[in-house]
């Protein structure tokens, strides 16, 4: 699967188009799951957004979804027709 999130060679400047410009925000459904995942598991290589250490399955991923329900949503941001970005609630207990 491609990268949903392809790097730019290209210099950022003061003239470039707001990175708001054409993302949506929507619910998530079945079929975003391998991109969510991908984003996922990209964090959990980098160790930048996440203390997890393993990378997760599509299987797991699936799993995950399906425990989500309307009081707790998974949303996905949308650019140029690719997921690039996600987030979820979900119950926290001490």
């Amino acid at each position: 699967m491609k990268s949903p999130i392809e790097p730019s060679n290209q210099p950022i400047s003061s003239e470039a188009e707001p990175l708001t410009e054409g993302v949506t925000l929507r619910p998530a459904s079945r079929e975003d799951v391998p991109a969510i995942m991908m984003i996922q598991n990209q964090g959990i290589e980098d160790r930048t957004a996440t203390a997890e250490t393993e990378p997760h399955t599509l299987e797991e991923q699936m799993e995950w979804f399906r425990s989500h329900g309307p009081s707790e949503p998974v949303v996905v941001s949308e650019w140029a027709g690719q997921v690039i970005g996600w987030a979820s609630l979900s119950q926290f207990s001490h």
